[in-house]
């Protein structure tokens, strides 16, 4: 079939098959991606004596075996780590000055924001007595006439 046949004896023969095939009678075409590893979620795509790695998204990842990274990638890698640091960072930040109030207000009884508590339950207060206050009412004259 896809070689040439060499006989053993009259009962018994051997095939050597050409690059590519392979079988007892050169009727299998080798996979010549057995050994390829494809990188970055590559797909190995055999044909005839060769193999080539299809790169999924062929924008982010190039090269023989899709190894190489694209720009526009390694800048997006960079970004989301150093937002993500930042991100880590406030809510560091937010932890911290949670807690150093606490011990400011129950360790040291220092009550850091007692001035502006006081100040916004005096308007709440003021707010209140205007509202439930009774509005003078408007004097109006008036003049009688009789008729006769």
């Amino acid at each position: 079939m896809n070689g040439t046949v060499s006989l053993n004896n009259k009962t018994t023969f051997k095939c050597i098959c050409k690059p590519g095939y392979n079988g007892p009678q050169c009727e299998l075409i080798s996979d010549m991606c057995i050994n390829i590893k494809c990188e970055n979620k590559g797909v190995c795509i055999s044909s005839h004596l060769s193999w080539r790695c299809h790169c999924l998204d062929s924008s982010l990842y190039s090269g023989k075996y899709c190894e190489k990274i694209s720009t526009s990638l390694i800048i997006k890698q960079i970004l989301s780590k150093s937002f993500a640091s930042v991100a880590i960072v406030a809510i560091i930040a937010v932890f911290l000055f949670v807690i150093i109030m606490d011990i400011l207000k129950y360790v040291f009884k220092i009550d850091p924001v007692d001035r502006e508590r006081r100040l916004m339950k005096l308007k709440q207060k003021k707010k209140y007595l205007n509202k439930n206050r009774k509005k003078p009412r408007k004097k109006v004259a008036l003049k009688v006439f009789y008729i006769s």
